[in-house]
Parts: structure tokens; C-alpha cells; sequence
């Protein structure tokens, strides 16, 4: 059974949020064991959720990993990302889905804004 991984990000107006999403996309990708990896935005931009489970399900994944890139555990987290995956579900119901916890709090992510910001 292939594996893989999605990386969920919110999605912009701005051009340049994709940009630096393919370069996240394509750092992971280098360095994860799955079978194939992708980005998909909740809103406003392309690929979409559902644009993503079709290109999965295409390529014969039936294990799927679902990482929300948001540091915040707001309402995308807990209402919009989930009810969207139900969605997917009942159109691919032989595609198991893991819904991994969003970025939250990580002391890498402090410490890189400390760099950031040392004078």
C-alpha cells in the first residue's frame, strides 16, 4: 500500500505563499518515507483539499498522512480541516486517513525567531 503525506497549509492571495510552500514541499519531500508528498491549501489557493485526494488516489495511495501547517489551534483546526476530511472520506472510503496535530508551540520555532530578532 503506497503512503502519503499532505501538507495543509491555509493558502493566500499572495503568489508567493506557493512559492515558499513548494520549497517546504520539496525540503520534506527529500527527507520523509513516503511514496509521494504533496501541498494543499484549505482556501484561496491551488491545489485545493480535494484537488490533492484526487491526484493520491490516482497515484494508488491508500495511506494518507495529513499535516496542518498552522501554528495556531484556531477554528481551521477544529471545525473547517476536519469537516473537509469527512468530506473526503465518504468519497474515498478505502483511503485511510491520519490527521497529525498542527505545528502549536515548538521550542525550534522560538529559537528560530530568537536568532531572528538577536541584535
Amino acid at each position: 500500500m503506497k503512503k502519503g503525506l499532505m501538507i495543509l497549509a491555509h493558502g493566500s492571495k499572495v503568489d508567493e505563499t506557493d512559492q515558499i510552500m513548494t520549497k517546504y514541499l520539496e525540503a520534506v519531500s527529500a527527507s520523509v518515507n513516503y511514496d509521494q508528498v504533496e501541498k494543499a491549501y484549505l482556501q484561496m489557493m491551488l491545489p485545493s483539499v480535494e484537488m490533492a485526494f484526487l491526484k493520491f488516489h490516482e497515484m494508488n495511495v491508500r495511506d494518507l498522512t495529513i499535516l496542518p501547517f498552522f501554528i495556531f489551534n484556531g477554528n481551521h483546526i477544529r471545525m473547517d480541516i476536519p469537516e473537509k476530511l469527512e468530506e473526503m472520506t465518504q468519497l474515498y472510503p478505502e483511503v485511510k486517513i491520519r490527521l497529525l496535530e498542527n505545528i502549536g508551540f515548538d521550542q525550534k520555532m522560538a529559537d528560530l525567531i530568537i536568532e531572528r530578532v538577536a541584535i
